[in-house]
């Protein structure tokens, strides 16, 4: 899985818990039945683990910020595009029809493949899901 990286914001973040499987930090998440799974590809994300959550155990994630990604492979996204989770865990790209955007690219240019792309994220949290590809 790639890593993904808090970089900046006022984040905000709540405890939660998990469901039957643990789940890793730094893994984009989704509430489904009360309880965090890891978040399926162009899925909508609930927010970003803080830290790694035991199986039915709590643990904070963040809901907001801007997190670095990796770009899948061949994707090359551009200033202000809007993005989803790819099929790779903990990746980015155009997402295909029906995924849900998970956010922007707010970093200047990134190379395609790049493995520091700095995503806005938006969650379903707050129930502002962002639209659909």
């Amino acid at each position: 899985m790639a890593t993904i990286t808090l970089r900046y914001g006022n984040t905000r973040r709540t405890k939660l818990v998990a469901a039957a499987t643990a789940i890793d930090a730094d893994t984009p998440v989704v509430l489904s039945s009360n309880a965090l799974i890891a978040a399926t590809d162009g899925g909508p994300i609930s927010g970003v683990t803080a830290v790694d959550i035991a199986s039915s155990g709590t643990g904070e994630v963040y809901l907001d910020g801007v997190f670095s990604f990796a770009a899948a492979s061949g994707f090359d996204g551009a200033l202000g595009q809007l993005v989803c989770t790819s099929s790779t865990n903990g990746q980015i790209d155009a997402g295909s029809s029906g995924n849900t955007y998970i956010g922007r690219i707010v970093d200047a240019n990134p190379a395609a493949s790049a493995t520091d792309v700095h995503v806005d994220i938006i969650t379903d949290y707050d129930g502002k899901t962002m639209s659909t590809v």
